[in-house]
């Protein structure tokens, strides 16, 4: 089907332009091709997903599954499954594990597949795992879609398999694993910042807060002479669209009593616009400095 309005919608689903997928594929409604109607379900179902809106998300994935279906293309009635599955996940909908995985195995029954979009699969399947707690079937998830994709892997979906797969190493209790991974993750998706922004405004800070708890979860050395430790930390204001870009200091006491202290003889580490991680006896406090050089916990 040759529509210029589709191969656009296609490119501003990749680099992430939901916004515009919400501008330009209202206009495929109005279609009386069947066809086009689909497609314009099918990406403002992605679009609307990737957006938090999960409600609106299912009902054009089902409209769009419904007319693919007609239309004998069950690549992409699959691939509205696997959608669909996805904003399912976002309501806690106890039924999106095995939607994803009869999504999977419907496409696995296809030939040819896409590399790029079995991967996918996978991967939203090990994300869904992880939110069941199921760290080894999710861990060998992500292992899976790393191979399925072999080069084909673009910057932000190997992004987010290394985090996940960070996730499963952390909470199967290899911490050291964990931050190798998430390192990798923080590195590919401040990459996509550069490219992209607005793709990696919500995921690049979630990745930097992964890696910095981790660290915090390390033994250190009570006369260790690195009590502190600046990284870069990136944060995206949901009122103002911004991304700002700071340090983190993450900070172990080694006080014996483990209690929350006063970091003011550290202060040197700490500046405005930081954001403070400190790990004590009742687990890891934050607070975001604006205004003074020192941070207390209480």
């Amino acid at each position: 089907m040759v529509d210029g309005r589709i191969a656009r919608l296609e490119q501003f689903t990749e680099q992430q332009r939901y916004l515009e997928v919400m501008d330009l594929a209202p206009s495929l409604l109005a279609e009386r091709s069947r066809g086009l109607r689909a497609y314009g379900h099918f990406f403002l179902g992605q679009a609307l997903n990737r957006l938090f809106r999960p409600d609106e998300a299912i009902d054009h994935l089902v409209r769009a599954r419904t007319l693919f279906e007609a239309l004998d293309e069950p690549w992409l009635a699959a691939e509205c499954l696997e959608w669909e599955a996805g904003a399912r996940y976002l309501k806690e909908d106890t039924g999106a594990l095995a939607m994803a995985q009869e999504a999977l195995r419907r496409y696995r029954e296809l030939e040819p597949r896409a590399a790029e979009v079995e991967s996918r699969m996978l991967e939203h399947i090990g994300t869904i795992l992880v939110r069941h707690q199921d760290y080894t079937q999710a861990r060998d998830c992500y292992e899976e879609a790393l191979r399925v994709a072999g080069r084909r892997l673009d910057i932000s979906r190997l992004a987010r398999i290394y985090h996940g797969l960070g996730s499963c190493h952390a909470s199967l209790g290899d911490v050291q694993r964990a931050i190798e991974l998430t390192s990798r993750a923080v590195t590919l998706y401040q990459v996509e910042n550069d490219i992209r922004p607005q793709g990696a405004r919500v995921d690049l800070p979630r990745a930097e807060g992964d890696l910095g708890v981790w660290h915090l979860s390390q033994p250190m050395e009570r006369n260790s002479s690195r009590p502190c430790s600046r990284v870069p930390f990136s944060c995206w204001s949901g009122a103002t669209g911004a991304s700002m870009t700071s340090h983190a200091v993450i900070a172990r006491m080694i006080d014996p009593s483990g209690s929350f202290g006063e970091l003011a003889p550290r202060s040197a580490f700490v500046q405005p616009g930081d954001l403070v991680l400190v790990k004590g006896s009742r687990g890891i406090r934050t607070d975001l400095v604006v205004d003074r050089l020192k941070a207390e916990f209480a």
